[in-house]
Parts: C-alpha cells; structure tokens; sequence
C-alpha cells in the first residue's frame, strides 16, 4: 500500500503498509498476508552496526513530515513490520520458512537495540532506559512523539507474545521473547518517567515536546488507546501499569476499573 506525497510521488509509507498487512492477516487472508509480508520485506536492507550487530531497516525514502531528508527511517513503522512477520507462519510451515522468519524478526528486532545515529531506531532514554524514535532524526531526537513511541512499544510486546507461542517448540524463539519484553520494559520505563511531561493538565496531551499545543483529537484518542494498552502489559510494574491508567483517564479516558 503506497501513498502519495505532494510534489514528491508515491512512495511506501511502512506504518500504513504494515497495518494494512495487518487488517489482511486478521481478515484470514494467510496468502496474500504472506505475499504482502514478502513485499515489503524485499525493500528493506540488512545492516551491521558499529558493534557488530546485524539488524534490518526499511527505509522511507520521502520528505519526513519534519523536512528531514530521506531516507530516514521510524520505529513506529519498524514496530508494526515486526508484528506481520510471525503470522505468516502456519502448521505446515518447512523448517527453511520457520528459520527465514526467526532470522527476520530477529534482526528487526536488533534494530530497537541500535542507536539512531549508527542507523537504527534507539535513543538515550535519560531516565536509565530506551526511548525509540518515531522519526530516527535530529529533530525527531528532539521531538519524541508520544504516539510513535507507545506504539512501538506495544508492537514489542506483541512480537514477544507471538514469540512466545513458538518458544515450546523451539528455544530461540523464546530468548527472542525474553529479548523483546526487555525492551519493553526499558522503554515503558521512560514511559513513566515523562509521561506527565506530555500533560498540559487540562485533561488533554501534548503530541510532542517541541510544541506545547495540544495534539489535534485523532491523536488525543491514540494516545488514550496505546495507554490502555501499556496498562494491560502484565509483566510490568503494577506502580507505572497505574500511573498509565490514571493519566488516561485524566485526558478523557473511560475509567475503567470497576
């Protein structure tokens, strides 16, 4: 799923093209997901970071919404790419296909663990964990969307729950699974260290913290649902899973406790 990009083209869009992967692999539609999967799959590059780590990328390869320069490239979108790989699997899968996507989410998953300037998605989180860039920039070191990173998160914690369904039969599936709730972990870590600093405390959110402007409703509504999300994340500490719950009710969300 391309779109288009005033006076630049049609181009992929990795977030709408992994979530359109997404409504096809819910909808049951196990080919044309898998095909879909390969597509996308075919336009990303394998990489090695300074310490030796191979992880893989895609790129997008138009204006970023901050004038950054392509290409450039977005945790959220990585997220969501690593989220369509394990579906494709199914009970009759070969033993090379189930290999081939053990290798694809693993170095998609490395690239959470590389920092943006070495040409991955990670950032200090500067409360001891690990942020990940919506837009993997200066600017976007700068920016830190609230949106993207949450979602990233819970992409993460999706994989490893996938992960986890493979690991009986399969051992590296579940070191991969342990791999991805770490950085779960150490991301909702940063998560609740800053959260009320995206808190304009009249019951609405900060899109970013670059501007102190409210995020227009879409997003208000976004960041309600990724914090519901992160809430139900379990093996996380019951003292920031509140902390979550609390601050999206306090920006509109239903409460939910009862």
């Amino acid at each position: 799923l391309w779109r288009y990009y005033r006076n630049q083209g049609f181009f992929p869009n990795w977030v709408t093209a992994a979530r359109d992967v997404l409504r096809r692999q819910r909808a049951g539609e196990a080919s044309r997901g898998r095909a879909s999967v390969d597509e996308i799959v075919s336009y990303s590059a394998r990489r090695v970071a300074p310490d030796g780590m191979v992880f893989r990328m895609n790129d997008s390869v138009y204006l970023s919404t901050d004038s950054t320069a392509p290409p450039w490239r977005d945790a959220m979108g990585q997220g969501l790419i690593l989220t369509t790989l394990i579906p494709t699997l199914a009970e009759n899968s070969t033993e090379r296909e189930r290999g081939r996507i053990l290798t694809l989410a693993t170095e998609y998953l490395n690239s959470f663990a590389v920092d943006w300037r070495d040409g991955g998605v990670a950032t200090d989180g500067k409360a001891g964990g690990m942020w990940f860039l919506e837009y993997a920039t200066p600017r976007g070191d700068q920016s830190r969307i609230l949106n993207g990173f949450a979602q990233s998160i819970v992409s993460l914690d999706r994989c490893a729950t996938q992960a986890d369904a493979l690991a009986a039969e399969d051992p590296r599936w579940g070191e991969l699974r342990d791999r991805a709730r770490e950085y779960v972990y150490q991301a909702a870590l940063e998560v609740d260290h800053h959260l009320d600093v995206y808190d304009l405390h009249n019951g609405l959110s900060r899109y970013s913290l670059r501007s102190m402007d409210p995020a227009p409703e879409t997003y208000q509504v976004y960041h309600r649902q990724l914090l519901q999300l992160l809430a139900n994340i379990d093996y996380l500490p019951q003292e920031w899973r509140d902390h979550f719950d609390r601050v999206r009710v306090s920006w509109g969300g239903k409460d939910l406790t009862s």
